[in-house]
């Protein structure tokens, strides 16, 4: 728990998020995978990362000073670091110009453009964290993290993603670049 001006805040990942993402983003730590974290193995470990934490933290402390923390409201982070942390899910639309791609869904609310698998998945420096704010009945502010992932922020999974985002997924078997193919990886 970290003291915000007046209030303190606290990080908490549901149980149920925590296996979700158990299956995708941290999953097969031995191998690289699209939408997988090379540099972490659980979102704890991430939200423990004060290069995450920190810039997260101050957006948790903007929203709840201008809008009173819209409570109940879904709000995102995307933070750029140094290092690579592990390998996109996603790709914008010039960067997949020439790829084979087809349409499938992400979900049952939602579809979207997915590469062919045999194209690598490239690395990534940024880190999304989805989460919404609550005070309640609480004294401190409470901040439930919804998703972690390795990459740009794809917005709500419903509807038609990828024109609505102008991204292209990778699926989750395909195989992370080492650096060879995309530009900085």
């Amino acid at each position: 728990m970290e003291k915000s001006q007046q209030q303190s805040v606290r990080f908490v990942v549901p149980r149920a998020t925590n296996e979700r993402l158990a299956k995708t983003c941290f999953r097969n730590p031995s191998g690289g995978d699209a939408g997988r974290f090379s540099t972490w193995r659980s979102a704890e470990a991430v939200l423990a990362d004060l290069r995450v934490r920190k810039p997260l933290l101050l957006d948790v402390e903007s929203r709840v000073r201008e809008a009173g923390g819209a409570y109940g409201e879904t709000y995102s982070r995307t933070v750029n670091l140094p290092e690579f942390v592990g390998w996109e899910r996603t790709i914008g639309f010039l960067e997949a110009k020439g790829l084979s791609v087809g349409e499938a869904p992400i979900n049952r609310r939602s579809t979207a453009l997915f590469v062919d698998d045999n194209t690598p998945a490239p690395r990534t420096k940024d880190v999304t964290v989805v989460f919404s704010i609550d005070n309640g009945m609480h004294e401190d502010f409470v901040v439930f993290v919804l998703s972690i992932y390795p990459g740009v922020d794809v917005g709500e999974l419903v509807g038609d993603v990828s024109r609505r985002e102008e991204r292209v997924f990778f699926h989750w078997r395909a195989r992370g670049d080492n650096g060879s193919r995309w530009k900085g990886g």
